[in-house]
C-alpha cells in the first residue's frame, strides 16, 4: 500500500559556500497572497491550543495504524476488492453515473485517487481489526465486565420546574400509582407527555451518573423515583421495564468488538513518544 504522507521540512539552497533558505512552498492562495502549509496550521490551531492536542493524538493513532499494517501484508486490499468497494458504494448512493459520481467527488474536495486510497485504508483497518478481537472468549469476558452498563432501562418521565412540584405529584403517586401517564400528560413540561412521559429504552451507561444512582435499586418493573434534580428541572421517572444485555445482538457484539480495538489502540498509542522538532 502506498504512503501518502505530508511533511514540513526545512529546504536549504547552497550559495556562495553558505546555505541559505528556501522560501516556503505555497500551500494556497488568499487575495492572490501565498500561505504556507506552516502558516495555514498556525492559523488553525492558535486560537484553540486544545485542539493541537487532538491533532497530535490523531496523528499518533494514524502513524501506529500505518506500522500495525506494514507488518500485516495479509491484510492488504487487492484492487479487485477496492474496486468492488467503490462499486457497491455507487450502487448505494445511486451514482453509478461516472459524471454524477465526479460531481460528488469534487463537491467531497477529493480526487479519486484519493477516494481510492482511503477506501483501501477502510478495508485493510477492518481486517486488521478483525485479528486483534477475533478471541470469542475475549469477546465474552469483555462483555462480562459490561452487562450491567450496557442493560436497557425502558423509563418514562414527569418534568417540573420546581422541586415542591415535584414532590406533590411524587404524593400522588404513591396514592395512585395508575395515575402516571395521565400526570404526565397534564402536568409534564417535556415533549414526551403527548406519550404519558415515556421516553423509551435507554442505555444505563448513557444515563447521567446521579440517575444512574438512582434507578439501580428501582429494578422492580413500575419503580417510581424522584424527584431528581435533571437540567435545572425536576424529574420524577418510573422504571417500566430493565432490559438484559445479550451477545445474541449482533449489532452489540460488534460495538463491542469497536471498544475492544480502541482500548488496545489506546494502550499502543502509550508506547509512543511525540517530540517537536
Amino acid at each position: 500500500m502506498e504512503n501518502n504522507t505530508a511533511t514540513i521540512k526545512n529546504d536549504f539552497v547552497l550559495e556562495n559556500g553558505s546555505e541559505q533558505a528556501q522560501e516556503p512552498t505555497p500551500f494556497l492562495s488568499i487575495n492572490d497572497e501565498s500561505i504556507s502549509l506552516e502558516k495555514a496550521i498556525f492559523y488553525y490551531l492558535r486560537r484553540n491550543s486544545g485542539l493541537w492536542l487532538r491533532v497530535i493524538d490523531e496523528i499518533k493513532r494514524q502513524y501506529a495504524l500505518e506500522k500495525e499494517l506494514e507488518q500485516k501484508p495479509e491484510v492488504r486490499a487487492t484492487k479487485r476488492t477496492v474496486n468492488r468497494t467503490i462499486g457497491d458504494i455507487q450502487i448505494q448512493t445511486n451514482m453509478l453515473n461516472p459524471n454524477l459520481f465526479n460531481k460528488w467527488l469534487q463537491n467531497q474536495y477529493i480526487s479519486y485517487d484519493d477516494f481510492y486510497s482511503q477506501i483501501a485504508l477502510s478495508i485493510e483497518i477492518d481486517r486488521f481489526k478483525t485479528q486483534i478481537v477475533q478471541d470469542e472468549e475475549k469477546l465474552k469476558q469483555y462483555f462480562e465486565a459490561r452487562k450491567y452498563d450496557l442493560a436497557g432501562i425502558v423509563l418514562s418521565r414527569i418534568v417540573v420546574e420546581t422541586k415542591e412540584e415535584g414532590e406533590n405529584i411524587k404524593q400522588q403517586l404513591d396514592a395512585e400509582p395508575g395515575r402516571f401517564e395521565q400526570l404526565a400528560q397534564e402536568k409534564s413540561i417535556a415533549d414526551d407527555k403527548v406519550m404519558g412521559g415515556w421516553m423509551g429504552v435507554i442505555r444505563r451507561s448513557r444515563l447521567p451518573k446521579h440517575i444512574q444512582d438512582a434507578i439501580k435499586e428501582a429494578c422492580s418493573s413500575q419503580k417510581i423515583i424522584g424527584p431528581i434534580l435533571s437540567e435545572d428541572r425536576y424529574a420524577i421517572l418510573r422504571v417500566d421495564k430493565v432490559l438484559e444485555a445479550s451477545l445474541d445482538n449482533e449489532s452489540l457484539k460488534q460495538e463491542l468488538r469497536n471498544e475492544m480495538f480502541e482500548n488496545w489502540l489506546r494502550d499502543k498509542l502509550k508506547t509512543i513518544n511525540v517530540s517537536m522538532a
